[in-house]
């Protein structure tokens, strides 16, 4: 799924494919996971209200109640001049693209259903799916930046065009996935530590492949990914930490020292031949923008004063979800006209208020304190040489690293990052132990003892 889900436009092609599979995926997951669910209550319990919401929208509202709701003066008074009789009609502004934000559910929905139904040791494969697919996309988007600009490899339309965007349409998403990806390099990296024979060789190509990964932060042009990076390399650094090998099992003798340090001097060397390659290569664009003003993140600035005029407007109710595109023409002043139009409002906090109001909200808010709880009870955990500790933690650092994307983006609407974001919360709820799961919050029994391998 994650190779049809780099784009969050409903007119994306790929949808086609992707929803039907991940319905499919999603009534094999509710099968086999139904003994299991006992367990997952809360994620669940979110996942059920989020679709509530987002279905309550939809449904028909008599006239008298539909024309009195916030924000709906101007269609009342287009209807008016029109002469459209009075129908009922549902809370959402533009019904289809709620529709459709209701069926992209279905892509989050199926993922958490399949990682209960694999269990914990099943979920902990993913971490090696993604790494796989961080590997793919970072080759593609080499490739998409050292050829033309209308290169087929670009696997969305209306995508930018001359930066590395991987498997995503959108090069901030990309960046924000990289990110996430690095942290599990570094537990993979203190796994394979433990292994005395191999453990330096595998860390020397992970350290490399980490490296060109940070360097392609630069190729995607996202000022807001370098960002998210520094957060990836720290939250990396700190697993990494805990996890490396015991002292006993790391090398020693003469030329122990060279053979730690090797791995960071020869990514560092192949970060900056990268950085040389991509000014030689005529791809300067890519890295100039990052320390330019760009257009793309003046106009965010000049329209963030009408995104956050739009809350009171909509507020408790909402416009609907999906509909920011459309409601924003309606309140855009003439001011900041121009042939582009604003798909999303790039703050997604701000946009849930907008399309969801008070029930949105209150549900975020949530979702966010059980977060918060969840996190503090794995903190307090001991990490005792074991990967579901670490994983829970890498979880962590990936949903922290979304949620700040979120704050001048969307990452979390593209189905395969949404995806990415169950999977980090199974690997918290994984980390924590199967009784605390149950309610995230008892205390009683401790974890159960779990093998220290990742697979």
């Amino acid at each position: 799924m994650a190779l049809l889900g780099g784009s969050s436009r409903a007119d994306t092609l790929s949808l086609v494919i992707l929803r039907p599979l991940a319905a499919l995926f999603l009534a094999v997951g509710v099968v086999r996971s139904f003994r299991r669910w006992k367990d997952y209550r809360m994620p669940i319990a979110f996942l059920l209200a989020g679709v509530l919401v987002v279905a309550a929208q939809l449904v028909p509202l008599p006239p008298s109640i539909w024309t009195s709701l916030p924000g709906r003066e101007p269609l009342v008074e287009v209807m008016r001049v029109l002469n459209v009789p009075d129908v009922w009609r549902p809370l959402s502004m533009q019904p289809a693209r709620t529709s459709n934000a209701l069926f992209s559910l279905l892509v989050p929905a199926a993922t958490l259903f399949l990682c209960i139904a694999a269990g914990p040791r099943g979920t902990r494969q993913a971490a090696y799916v993604l790494l796989a697919l961080g590997g793919l996309g970072a080759l593609l988007g080499v490739l998409q930046v050292i050829g033309p600009d209308s290169s087929p490899l670009y696997l969305y339309r209306n995508t930018g065009e001359g930066f590395a965007n991987g498997l995503f349409a959108n090069r901030n998403h990309h960046a924000a996935f990289i990110a996430c990806l690095l942290p599990l390099i570094a537990i993979v990296a203190a796994e394979s530590g433990k292994d005395q024979h191999r453990g330096q060789a595998v860390q020397w190509m992970l350290s490399a492949f980490a490296l060109f990964l940070i360097a392609l932060l630069l190729m995607t042009g996202s000022r807001a990914g370098l960002l998210l990076g520094m957060i990836g390399m720290g939250g990396g650094m700190w697993v990494f930490s805990l996890g490396r090998a015991p002292r006993g099992s790391r090398p020693s003798g003469r030329f122990a020292a060279v053979r730690r340090w090797a791995p960071a001097l020869l990514a560092v060397g192949a970060l900056t031949l990268l950085i040389v390659l991509s000014v030689v290569a005529a791809r300067a664009p890519s890295i100039a923008r990052l320390f330019g003003d760009g257009m793309e993140g003046g106009r965010r600035l000049v329209v963030y004063p009408t995104v956050l005029r739009m809350v009171p407007i909509y507020f408790p109710f909402g416009s609907g979800f999906g509909t920011f595109a459309e409601v924003f023409q309606i309140n855009e002043p003439d001011a900041i006209l121009g042939p582009t139009y604003l798909n999303q409002a790039h703050n997604d906090w701000l946009q849930i208020v907008i399309e969801g109001g008070l029930a949105a909200a209150v549900a975020a808010l949530a979702a966010l304190a059980a977060l918060v709880r969840l996190s503090m009870r794995m903190l307090s955990r001991p990490v005792t040489g074991r990967t579901a500790p670490l994983l829970g933690r890498a979880g962590l650092i990936v949903l922290v690293v979304i949620a700040l994307a979120s704050v001048v983006d969307y990452p979390a609407r593209a189905p395969s990052i949404a995806a990415l974001v169950v999977v980090a919360l199974m690997w918290m709820l994984d980390a924590v132990g199967e009784r605390e799961r149950e309610g995230w919050q008892s205390d009683v029994n401790p974890p159960r003892s779990r093998q220290p391998v990742l697979g």
